[in-house]
């Protein structure tokens, strides 16, 4: 008849087991951002954890070419780049887009202007100001705007006559308001300015300079597209700058 074992040497046994065995680390198959850690006491003590996604911001496009040219882990053949207005985005792997480096585009404050004021009525004072410290490079069309405008002076008188012109605008039979020392003024007249506060590229605006001598005001107003053109052309321009062999024109997709 064999002798039972004592209780201390059914715990010494069951220490001695699990040491024997390993911590694991197992993939989830069907999540490649999830993994189970299998402790010595066994599986039914397994915890699950998620992957947080992996977020690289660079403020330079010069620090986002250097780190997709050597992303972490090396570079996947099926990373890619995509480039939108609000920023240039590398994905390390298009088959789990929640990982991914970003360069934020920062649009200029001439841009935000433009989308906000352009073609809206503005007084003398105001347009002056916006050429002097908001706009700064106009091309050689018309350089002595600034001085042009800021001589202009509105008057009125009491004629019969009727007309529509660039600076003068019939208010009826009997007052015709026009703007003294206009003729100098273009009609349409190119501004440039960097549409990215944070790129050295700059875009060339075509605008035409409208002037309201019934309401005394002014605006300086886009040419339909204009703004679209420019934005398509400062997106290319980004383009060629990125060192990538896959590059995309739009927003990243949201994640699978």
């Amino acid at each position: 008849m064999s002798e039972s074992l004592s209780a201390e040497a059914i715990k010494e046994i069951e220490r001695l087991v699990l040491a024997s065995r390993r911590t694991e680390i197992v993939a989830d198959p069907g999540n490649p951002k999830a993994y189970y850690i299998v402790r010595p006491d066994g599986i039914t003590d397994s915890e699950e954890h998620s992957i947080g996604p992996h977020r690289e911001t660079h403020q330079t496009i010069e620090s986002f070419n250097r780190f997709i040219s050597e992303p972490p882990g090396g570079k996947c053949p099926h990373s890619e780049v995509w480039v939108s207005p609000q920023d240039v985005s590398y994905v390390f792997n298009n088959g789990d887009r929640r990982d991914r480096a970003i360069f934020p585009l920062k649009q200029s404050d001439q841009m935000k202007w433009m989308l906000a004021y352009g073609g809206k009525p503005m007084r003398q004072s105001e347009i002056v100001r916006a050429i002097r410290i908001v706009f700064r490079s106009w091309s050689r069309d018309c350089p002595n705007l600034l001085t042009v405008l800021r001589q202009l002076k509105f008057t009125a008188n009491g004629a019969t006559e009727g007309s529509l012109s660039h600076a003068e605008e019939s208010l009826g039979r009997s007052l015709i308001a026009a703007v003294t020392g206009s003729g100098a003024i273009p009609e349409n007249v190119c501004i440039v300015f960097p549409f990215f506060s944070n790129l050295r590229y700059t875009v060339t605006v075509d605008c035409a300079i409208e002037i309201s001598p019934s309401e005394q005001t002014f605006a300086i107003t886009p040419v339909p597209g204009e703004l679209i053109r420019v934005e398509n052309q400062a997106l290319e321009e980004i383009f060629d700058l990125i060192e990538h062999d896959r590059i995309f024109i739009g927003s990243c997709p949201v994640p699978w």
